[in-house]
């Protein structure tokens, strides 16, 4: 985190990675990486203050990571908790109307 926005770009390159590893290996990717995923940039769980870092220096880069959660869960990919859920759709959404859309493949160009 403490490279600024560059750093905060490379982590929406790891979610990317990870749901592409999940599409062409199913089996390599379980639900406890997903979830660890969730709980160290959406709950943050260490208490780095990941909402505020990306906030400040990329909010494209929470969108992203977001979008894509949101979109691994609708496909089955993740069983993501009702809870889990609700909050990557408050955070998105936030982001969204705060920042507007970054407009990746996942956030705009996805209307599912």
């Amino acid at each position: 985190m403490k490279g600024g926005a560059g750093d905060a770009s490379g982590i929406p390159d790891v979610v990317r990675n990870t749901y592409g590893w999940n599409v062409m290996k199913p089996d390599v990717i379980d639900n406890e990486l997903w979830n660890d995923i969730y709980d160290t940039y959406i709950a943050d769980k260490h208490n780095l203050g990941t909402r505020d870092y990306f906030k400040s220096v990329n909010p494209a880069a929470i969108e992203e990571i977001t979008a894509v959660m949101m979109e691994t869960a609708r496909k089955g990919m993740w069983t993501a908790t009702d809870e889990q859920l609700s909050a990557l759709a408050k955070l998105h959404t936030e982001v969204v109307n705060e920042y507007q859309p970054s407009c990746s493949g996942f956030v705009c160009n996805n209307t599912k």
